[in-house]
């Protein structure tokens, strides 16, 4: 039966006023809002049928950020796994959401380039060019010709600029400042070189685009330790702030509550330990496939906590620290171990060379002494002299082909030059990486190599001893080949060491000239076994 036209028109009434309640509650929730901009269309009248489908973690991330735009929160800190929403609710609808309630601030929102960043811009203005935008803010707009989707300008004043990590904003303020996914993928979590960039970027730009009563917030994926989270609330990594770790408020939210750590939030999600957090969209299947395939990257991106806690090749429990140079034995005999690069190109390993003591119970001790850096290996000849020197090394372990490519003639040159002689012993490339760290790896294991965990570098070395696989497929293991080196190094000392029988009946000690001499005649015989094995 047909409709009366007062029928329609009740209809039509009934939803106008639907429309306008949904914006004033919209004004005022963060979800609701989100749920608004996005109607359904094939109901484009029913305010209630929305594409947006809401999450319990999105409501929790949704408060999260009603807390800063209240001013509750001033420094906030999430991470999620990719695919969960986060960079929807947090950096298109929040940054349109925040501005329409004060139109009037100014809000900057970072990411990991420009392109990115121009995206967030893109969304967040046409949000804002929206009939329902218009529904729930309708006394103000954007100005005509500051409608650049990297840079907007509010009738009332207020600013929306998005710019790609290493922009400046110069002369641009925040009263909110947005950090989303400042690092783009594994390749660029792996380098140091981009980690510290994203740190000189957030700290030198992002932060003095601030003042006092500026909200920060920063939501990403989790790619490694020493990531712009880990720098800010790790107590370990170098650049960790106890001062200034209080301040901020961190929320990891994890692909599946399996972690004791996690409970609290699967209890305020009302999710059971052992549940997915989306299983609509992410079943235990498929997180259980996630997990088989890439285990590291399963840890990092899914649960937030990069490097898994029980290691690769390496395990964590092998890790054995010390805290101070005081806990360094006395009388140590001392050696080096070095992973020479040999190019300083920007994209190749870096150079790595340490400081080894052995003790009285044949225990290694790592000096916090280190030299890791992109350098060719004829520009760390001089560095190599000056370690030998200092720490009175009895013997330098390197990988053969380096040493003898780029280093040896000018190795010994330098040597004349300063009068400073130091023994090599050169180990040629045999079997896989696994197989030549095979040696420290059961050193490790039995806790008889103690690294100094109080050193600026030692969470990077971490990072990587725990993701070292031994395949070779790992992109950056030049601190994992230099251990690698000193195992290698210790099974000719120790062979060289053990009590030889002589009609005198003395034992030979490490460090003396009988010792020596047998190290040589030892090294002989190696020499002659490698080129054996190597013509098989």
């Amino acid at each position: 039966m047909k409709k009366s036209d007062a029928a329609i028109q009740a209809q039509r009434t009934l939803q106008a006023t639907e429309r306008l309640l949904a914006a004033k509650v919209a004004h005022d929730d963060l979800i609701e809002f989100a749920q608004l901009m996005t109607p359904d269309p094939d109901e484009p009248d029913n305010v209630s049928a929305s594409l947006y489908k809401a999450a319990p973690h999105h409501r929790m991330l949704a408060q999260a950020l009603q807390d800063v735009e209240s001013g509750k929160c001033l420094r906030l800190l999430i991470s999620m796994p990719p695919q969960h929403g986060k960079s929807q609710l947090s950096s298109r609808f929040c940054p349109a959401w925040l501005i329409g309630r004060s139109p009037w601030k100014n809000l900057m929102l970072g990411s990991y380039n420009q392109d990115f960043a121009n995206e967030f811009g893109d969304d967040v203005r046409n949000i804002m060019d929206s009939p329902a935008y218009k529904l729930v803010f309708q006394k103000y707009g954007l100005r005509i010709g500051s409608r650049a989707k990297d840079h907007m300008v509010t009738t009332r004043g207020g600013k929306l600029s998005f710019l790609g990590r290493g922009g400046a904003g110069t002369g641009r303020p925040a009263d909110f400042f947005f950090v989303d996914d400042p690092i783009k993928d594994a390749k660029e979590a792996e380098s140091p070189t981009i980690r510290n960039d994203v740190w000189q970027w957030f700290t030198k730009v992002a932060f003095t685009r601030c003042h006092a009563a500026s909200a920060i917030v920063c939501i990403q994926t989790r790619w490694s330790e020493d990531d712009l989270i880990g720098r800010l609330t790790d107590p370990g990594n170098p650049c960790y702030d106890a001062e200034e770790a209080a301040k901020w408020t961190y929320i990891n939210i994890p692909a599946i509550f399996t972690d004791p750590r996690d409970e609290p939030i699967a209890k305020a999600l009302g999710i059971e330990m052992g549940q997915p957090l989306w299983p609509e969209r992410f079943t235990i299947e498929h997180l259980a496939s996630a997990k088989r395939l890439n285990p590291t990257g399963f840890s990092a991106l899914y649960m937030g906590r990069p490097t898994p806690p029980e290691g690769s090749f390496y395990k964590a429990d092998m890790l054995i620290g010390y805290s101070s140079m005081a806990e360094l034995p006395r009388n140590m005999v001392m050696y080096g171990s070095g992973d020479l690069a040999v190019t300083p190109d920007k994209d190749s390993d870096m150079t790595c060379v340490g400081n080894w003591g052995i003790d009285s119970n044949s225990d290694l001790w790592l000096l916090p002494d280190l030299y890791w850096e992109r350098k060719a290996a004829d520009q760390v000849v001089d560095q190599l002299i000056d370690f030998s020197a200092a720490h009175k090394w009895m013997t330098f372990a390197v990988e053969k082909g380096p040493i003898d490519r780029a280093v040896g003639p000018f190795l010994q040159s330098r040597m004349r030059e300063r009068g400073h002689y130091f023994h090599v012993e050169k180990f040629p490339t045999i079997g896989n990486k696994a197989g030549r760290s095979l040696s420290i790896r059961g050193r490790m294991a039995q806790g008889r190599v103690h690294f100094p965990t109080f050193a600026r570098w030692w969470p990077a070395a971490k990072e990587q001893l725990l993701k070292f696989t031994g395949t070779g497929a790992d992109r950056e293991d030049d601190f994992a080949d230099m251990v690698a080196m000193i195992g290698q190094l210790m099974d000719v000392v120790m062979a060289g060491s053990k009590p030889v029988e002589k009609t005198d009946e003395k034992v030979v000690c490490i460090g003396t000239l009988r010792w020596i001499k047998q190290m040589d005649e030892h090294k002989r015989r190696q020499d002659r076994r490698h080129k054996a094995l190597a013509g098989m």
